[in-house]
């Protein structure tokens, strides 16, 4: 009925436009029908159909709101789709940025998700650095040339990620970890878009919410085209800010520092970026690659061991320091041009004292890095340095300063 209505193409299973599938990508058998989620999956088409109306359309229906979602991720890639919409979201936790980089680390994949409907406040998977966290704006009618004006949608969610490392495009600075949102649409209810159920023979309604911000978004990257192989379109808008409409009025709560929730020029954390204006933010054309990524285990050690007897690591374990000055940690890495590079350290300190290490490279004059506590042994959080690296192959190295040690040490990522 919503393509009919606005004159779109037909978008069926007969045609070949629309397939669902469960969890496991199998017709059959689907999960028991759900008023709740059948409002969330038809603004979802609906807004694909609106935004791109030739894509093809692919529901993966999970079978409960649970980490059974992740498993219906992983499905839609690995059945080729290229941009995958979220428009859920639940707490955080420890140990989730190693969970993240199981479910939702897929280079080549656009992945959005709802950065939440209760204002200030942060929620996942919107708070991952592999996920274009989607926050929300309000539209009012205006007499300039797109007939309308933006301002910060009071529902929409943002803020400071609590496990997720802050990943290397973002560069705000009140915040050490993954900053929410990243882009924005239209999300207010009393500016929302029209939406038909057909379950329950509900008709037509108006719907908002970051529901409705999570699937233009990830269709307006469809429109952008196929992202390059091998890096994280999140990364996308931050290489071209220029192309998204800055939204610089409204808040969507009380918070320190302030930006992270009002609106505001440049980057804030309800609307992130900003909307979408075309598609060129949403191209891979001029974006930093991807950040090169070497587990410590896979290092050269000194008075250091590999352990696993702690939980949220990534690759096969983690490196423990020996509690003595002049422990390290030695990675090679290679650069293809000569540079600045900005180099993140996943760690984890379940002590209450800093612990120190001086970061060098080539055996060069090293760089002190605080490395605090993280209070537990099994909660990991990142710290980073801005190094200058030569072309080619460089060693960097972590040497504990204090007589407690370094910090338990996951991977380090080059930038």
């Amino acid at each position: 009925m919503y393509r009919s209505q606005f004159g779109l193409p037909p978008c069926t299973t007969a045609n070949g436009c629309f397939r669902k599938v469960n969890q496991n990508g199998a017709a059959s058998p689907l999960p028991q029908s759900d008023t709740g989620w059948a409002g969330e999956i038809a603004l979802d088409i609906d807004m694909v159909s609106a935004i791109c109306p030739s894509c093809k359309i692919l529901l993966v229906e999970s079978n409960g709101p649970d980490n059974s979602l992740f498993t219906a991720i992983d499905t839609a890639a690995r059945l080729g789709a290229r941009y995958i919409s979220n428009s859920w979201g639940g707490s955080e936790s420890p140990g989730q940025d190693a969970f993240d980089q199981q479910h939702l680390n897929k280079p080549g994949v656009a992945i959005t998700a709802s950065s939440g409907d209760s204002g200030f406040g942060v929620i996942h998977p919107a708070s991952s650095r592999f996920v274009t966290a989607v926050g929300g704006t309000s539209l009012r009618r205006a007499t300039n040339a797109r007939g309308w004006s933006e301002n910060v949608w009071n529902g929409a969610g943002s803020g400071c990620a609590t496990q997720s490392p802050k990943p290397p495009w973002q560069h705000d600075t009140g915040c050490p970890r993954k900053t929410v949102a990243d882009v924005a649409a239209v999300a207010d209810p009393a500016t929302g878009v029209a939406v038909y159920l057909t379950f329950g023979g509900g008709g037509w309604s108006v719907f908002g919410g970051t529901s409705a911000s999570a699937p233009i978004i990830a269709s307006v990257y469809a429109l952008a085209g196929t992202p390059a192989a091998g890096t994280n379109p999140t990364s996308y808008p931050y290489a071209n800010p220029g192309s998204l409409f800055d939204v610089t009025s409204g808040s969507n709560g009380s918070c320190s520092p302030a930006y992270l929730c009002t609106g505001g020029a440049g980057y804030d954390g309800p609307t992130g970026l900003g909307t979408p204006n075309g598609v060129a933010a949403f191209t891979n054309g001029g974006t930093q690659p991807p950040p090169n990524h070497f587990e410590a285990e896979n290092a050269r050690l000194s008075l250091a061991t590999v352990a696993t007897n702690h939980t949220g690591f990534t690759g096969t374990g983690f490196v423990d320091y020996a509690n003595v000055a002049g422990s390290f940690v030695e990675w090679t890495v290679t650069r293809s041009a000569a540079g600045g590079a900005t180099l993140t350290i996943r760690y984890a300190n379940g002590s209450t004292a800093n612990r120190p290490m001086a970061i060098s490279v080539n055996g060069g004059t090293p760089v002190t890095v605080n490395f605090p506590g993280t209070g537990s042994w099994n909660i990991w959080q990142t710290a980073t340095v801005t190094v200058n690296l030569a072309a080619g192959t460089d060693t960097v190295r972590a040497t504990a300063t204090a007589a407690a040690g370094g910090p338990n040490v996951d991977w380090l990522e080059v930038a």
